[in-house]
């Protein structure tokens, strides 16, 4: 009788273990390496000379060590096994096929300028405006060139930094600029971007070329210089900069888009729409709204007069009154009234009646009956003025800044943007503007911007009379309680615009720098009343995605255990827990 042989224990070799467990034990292993390296690298970048810079990496190298120890025998089974080679394989099929996978999905995005941007301000994204624009570029009879000249380099690395990421996003903006022309019509738009550190033969042909358009400059400096023939628009690098901060905005906002649109509509501008400010009434010095005025510029309008006594010439595409103090004779109210009939375009500032306070009205403006026959009516009886409550003295104080917001209900175009944007308009002394019922038949008029409501307990807005000169904790019976209308547009059958703004330091330069609302809205009104309705929603400055952590220094020290101790002890227990559970 022949004994049976004796069993003899085996160990489980590491063929046997499942697949998975084998891939988990690879993957721990890389990424312990790749820890270790990561660690390397920033302790290297740092300051050698610091103790506490090397205490992390002297404390992980022990531990990568004893995990890389513990993993070693995963490394053989994996490229000896036949199990091991499989995993190995797949691994490296899926990382090929990942890799053409990413390479076919840029060739496509390239060569179709596809591509998806996913930041809330569409920051990679161009605008419908200057699809628009850049749409009008295939009737050109020559090309548009567009030259983005870097200037020297700073001293400072952190400024140095910061000026090669502007400098990158300024030059991906014009590329997708040329891509976009390109794909409609091609050779429309050429783009060039010159370094001014190198002294090339390029260079040295552009400077000669518009050596006359930057002799103010004193030379060439970083800006980007549009040519279309003879015409030479330069946009200097301070212009790229906003005035104002947006308030939603974390970081600076990038308003690049903006201003090279808006310079090319100028430099394509063959015949200018003439804008006429109205004068001979007390209005406000054009010159206390420069910035209002450079705006208009720039959108291509030609500033011209219309003087008090004289007709309202054919080619005004508007008619600007910016806060008459003396009342409209009605012989001039009557030459409004005929090119309003005629389809002409309106843009009203008027004030309140302060008769104490110098450069405001003492009397109405006179144009009541003219703007009463488009369902307007103007109040300039009445102070809108904005409260705060004061809870200990059961008094409101009062604020000389009144907030108006896009009306809800308002489907106006001009408030597109403001309400996309979450912006409002911010002035001071305003009165009210409210909608008549003697308005004409095919007139459509609507108020644009209010005050927000009168609640109690919060800020109180609301519109005194002028006469009564006294300030109440609450509306009295002729008061205008709010929300009260402080804008408003109307249009008539026969294509006649008007918009009324109830306060004309809305335009003034100290209000239209530092709100942008004003600015959106301005712009908004000068392009419906212009007839550029496609352009209305205007390009708004893009503000990077920023969004911070706020950690605090004890969730601080908690992360920085949990990333350099953490982690790599993880790693070396599941490393021992596999080694045990193999050797059992």
């Amino acid at each position: 009788m022949t004994s049976p042989a004796p069993v003899t224990p085996s160990t489980p070799s590491a063929s046997a273990a499942p697949l998975a467990v084998r891939a988990f034990r690879l993957v721990g292993s890389f990424a312990c390496m790749g820890l270790g390296v990561n660690v390397f690298l920033c302790v290297a970048r740092g300051s050698w000379s610091d103790a506490a810079a090397l205490a992390p990496f002297a404390v992980f190298l022990p531990l990568l060590a004893l995990s890389i120890w513990v993993c070693r025998q995963d490394f053989v089974h994996s490229f000896t096994s036949p199990q091991g080679r499989a995993t190995l394989l797949v691994i490296v099929q899926g990382g090929l096929g990942l890799l053409v996978l990413c390479f076919a999905l840029y060739i496509l995005g390239y060569r179709f300028r596809a591509k998806a941007d996913f930041t809330s301000s569409q920051m990679f994204s161009l605008s419908e405006e200057t699809k628009l624009v850049l749409a009008g570029l295939k009737d050109l009879d020559r090309p548009i060139e567009i030259f983005y000249l870097q200037g020297l380099d700073s001293a400072d690395p952190k400024e140095r930094d910061a000026a090669d990421r502007e400098r990158a996003r300024v030059t991906a903006l014009l590329r997708e600029y040329q891509a976009h022309a390109d794909a409609l019509k091609p050779g429309r738009l050429v783009f060039e971007s010159y370094n001014l550190n190198e002294n090339s033969l390029e260079l040295n042909a552009l400077s000669k070329r518009i050596h006359d358009a930057t002799q103010f400059l004193g030379g060439l400096e970083e800006a980007t210089v549009f040519l279309w023939g003879e015409r030479i628009k330069i946009v200097r690098k301070q212009e790229l900069n906003p005035v104002v901060i947006h308030e939603k905005a974390v970081g600076r906002p990038f308003q690049s888009e903006r201003v090279f649109t808006d310079t090319i509509r100028e430099l394509l501008a063959v015949n200018p729409k003439a804008v006429y400010f109205s004068t001979g009434h007390g209005e406000r010095d054009v010159q206390s709204c420069a910035q209002f005025r450079g705006l208009l510029k720039q959108q291509t309008y030609a500033e011209k007069e219309w003087k008090s006594g004289e007709a309202v010439p054919s080619d005004a595409a508007m008619v600007i009154v910016l806060g008459p103090r003396d009342a409209f004779s009605e012989k001039d109210a009557a030459a409004l009234r005929a090119y309003l009939v005629g389809g002409g375009r309106l843009l009203l500032f008027f004030d309140p009646l302060l008769d104490k306070i110098q450069g405001l009205p003492r009397e109405g403006c006179g144009l009541d009956a003219v703007l009463n026959a488009y369902g307007l009516q103007p109040r300039q009886d009445v102070l809108t003025r904005r409260f705060i409550p004061d809870v200990l003295g059961g008094r409101p104080i009062p604020r000389d800044e009144v907030v108006a917001y896009p009306r809800k209900e308002s489907d106006s175009v001009l408030l597109e943007t403001l309400k996309f944007e979450g912006q409002h308009l911010v002035t001071t002394l305003t009165c009210a503007v409210q909608i008549s019922a003697a308005a004409g038949e095919g007139v459509r008029p609507q108020v644009v911007l209010e005050t927000p409501p009168y609640i109690r307990g919060k800020q109180l807005f609301w519109a005194d009379p002028i006469a009564a000169k006294s300030e109440s904790n609450e509306p009295g019976p002729n008061s205008l309680p709010g929300p009260v209308p402080v804008a408003a547009a109307s249009e008539g059958s026969a294509g006649s615009r008007i918009v009324a703004v109830a306060g004309s330091n809305v335009a003034v330069d100290q209000y239209f720098m530092n709100y942008d609302g004003n600015r959106t809205f301005l712009l908004a009104a000068a392009r419906w009343l212009a007839g550029e309705d496609e352009l209305v929603t205007q390009i708004q400055p893009k503000s990077p995605d920023v969004r911070v952590a706020k950690i605090s220094p004890e969730q601080s020290k908690i992360l920085m255990v949990l990333l350099v101790l953490g982690l790599p002890v993880a790693v070396f227990f599941a490393g021992m827990i596999v080694w045990a559970m193999r050797r059992t």
